[in-house]
């Protein structure tokens, strides 16, 4: 996923890997840039949800956003999809996909 990021949407990228640190690398990135707008590219963890089993990778990354003012992306997938990352929507539905959903995304947050 970090590596689509930074190819794709040709932006600055730092990869956590497990949540353990997620919310710690936040704070840390926030107080190096304090001005930054900080992006989240959440694991939509769908296949979870729908079994009631919760949405982990949504509610890591909405924890750690909240920690900083940061904002949350999650990559969209209809039932059935078996993806759950930024980099399946990109491997399963192609660069254009990929761009609408994050397109759309930005623009609702930063009111475009």
């Amino acid at each position: 996923t970090g590596a689509t990021f930074k190819e794709q949407a040709n932006i600055p990228v730092v990869i956590t890997f497990g949540k353990g640190n997620l919310v710690d690398v936040a704070k840390e990135l926030r107080e190096h840039y304090p001005d930054s707008k900080i992006y989240f590219a959440a694991d939509n963890d769908h296949e979870n949800e729908l079994k009631g089993k919760g949405n982990g990778g949504v509610e890591d990354a909405t924890k750690a956003a909240e920690a900083i003012n940061g904002h949350v992306l999650i990559p969209q997938f209809k039932q059935g999809d078996t993806g759950k990352d930024w980099n399946d929507i990109f491997v399963d539905k192609g660069l254009a996909e990929f761009r609408n959903q994050l397109k759309i995304q930005l623009e609702k947050i930063n009111g475009v």
